[in-house]
Formats: structure tokens, sequence, C-alpha cells
């Protein structure tokens, strides 16, 4: 069974534009020079958010894994009198992922930590329905910088190419005016969407819940100027009610980079 099963969740968030054994997250913290509202992209300055994503239930695509392929093969197994492998008890942070974006309102840094890997899973009744967790610890990062986009792997270039040129005529950056509700998280200051607006709450099977951003525009972007979903709910019940989840993105931890750490946006500076 492919990895990619586990990683269902992920979809969701960009499904809903809401957004193993994975780090512990540490102690939410927020710098007290936060940006005021007068803050821009102008600035220059670079700033550092930490988001946790994690489903609520934990694990329920490992849990329909179990239900649907591991209890009909040991059914299979008995039959066959193989004695089966028991299926591995799953950590409930297992799933969690931690990002952390950098930007500066031009340049970004995208850096993903997960636990990943092949599976070496054969789920086979004539071997005893054998199930591994992957558990091979993975960090990428995404940097676009000075044009060019670049994805690092564990410390090492695997692709580089050039960002075509934004459209004169298009506008950067969504409008956020919408985000009307002040909600603080982890001491990281948000606005949200109302809990009526009309396409949250719809208790449809994909159903978006909660949706924030920053507090101030322009501050924290993505490559496209977009401000960065720093909260979100986005509930599934596409399968079972069973296996319902909400994927949940939250923040963990907000400061600005000092100019006398490294340079963020140079590719040298996330290599082995």
């Amino acid at each position: 069974m492919s990895n990619r099963f586990l990683k269902l969740s992920v979809p969701l968030c960009v499904l809903l534009a809401a957004c193993g054994k994975s780090p512990t997250p540490a102690p939410a913290t927020t710098s007290p020079d936060a940006p005021a509202a007068s803050t821009s992209a102008a600035s220059g300055e670079s700033w550092e958010v930490v988001l946790l994503e994690r489903d609520q239930p934990p694990n329920q695509l490992i849990r329909m894994m179990h239900d649907a392929a591991y209890l009909p093969c040991v059914e299979v197994a008995k039959l066959l009198k193989v004695a089966v492998k028991p299926f591995p008890v799953v950590p409930d942070n297992y799933g969690h992922r931690r990002v952390t974006r950098i930007t500066n309102g031009s340049s970004t840094v995208v850096k993903t930590e997960s636990l990943g890997g092949d599976e070496s899973s054969s789920m086979d009744p004539r071997t005893g329905c054998v199930y591994r967790l992957p558990s091979e610890k993975m960090v990428s990062v995404s940097l676009s910088h000075a044009g060019k986009s670049t994805q690092i792997d564990d410390g090492k270039v695997t692709s580089g190419e050039e960002i075509p040129e934004w459209p004169a005529f298009a506008p950067r950056g969504k409008e956020t005016t919408e985000y009307t509700q002040a909600r603080t998280v982890n001491g990281v200051e948000l606005r949200c969407l109302p809990p009526n607006f009309w396409t949250m709450n719809t208790n449809k099977y994909l159903d978006l819940r909660e949706m924030c951003v920053y507090k101030t525009d322009k501050v924290l972007v993505d490559e496209s100027g977009d401000p960065l979903i720093l909260l979100s709910h986005a509930y599934a019940n596409v399968v079972n009610p069973k296996y319902a989840y909400t994927a949940i993105v939250e923040p963990l931890s907000l400061r600005r980079i000092p100019k006398s750490e490294k340079d963020p946006y140079q590719v040298s500076n996330w290599g082995k």
C-alpha cells in the first residue's frame, strides 16, 4: 500500500483553501516586536511563522486502512493457518506536520518537517499481514527568491526553475476585508472570517469551519502575495462518518528574523 494514502489530509486543506512521529512542537512564543499595522512588504523585514498541521481525531486515515485492509487480511491468514503480525500502535502525533514559513513580502521559504519514506508493508496473508508505519524524518524546503524557485529535500537540491514574471496588469494579494473577527492563538494575533460567512459551516461532507489570517496585511504572505492562512478547521466526511475528521492548521509562534542570522533566502544555507 502506498504512503500516499496517509497524506490525504493535506489535499483537504488545499481543497477547502484552508490551508509521522513528528517533531514535538516548541512552546508557542510571539516576538515582542510584532509588526504594527503600518508595516508592509516594502519594509523588507523577514518574519517567521511556525504552523502545526494535524487531524482531529488523529490517525483516522490509518484507522480506515486498518479496518478496510488489515482486518480482512487477518481473516484470510487465519484460513491459511498463518500467524499474523500485530498492527502497530500509532501515536496521536504521528501524522503531525510542522511547517515553518519565512517571508519578507517578496521572497519566501517553506520548510516542512514530517514523517514519511517508503512503506515495507506487504499486507499479505501468506506473510502475516505485516504493516509498518513509515518512520523516516523528512525535511523539505521550498525557496522562492530572485526570480527562481528551488526545492531542497533532506539538505539536497532536487529541482530548480525560473519563476515566470508576474503580469503587470494582475494585482497581487487577495483582499482580507471579510476577516473581521479578532482572535489570538498561541500569542499570534489573527483576523478570522465570521462563522456565518457564506462558504463556511455549510454542514456538508467537506466543510470549512474556521479560517484566519494575520491581523496585519502584507506581512505574512505566500509566493503570490496572498495572505497566509494561519488558522483553519476543515471538516471531512467523504467515506463514512466513522472516519470523519477535521484537518487543523494552527500557529505555534511568530518572530521577526534579525539581520544577524543567516540569510534564509540563500540556497546554500539550507544544504547539509
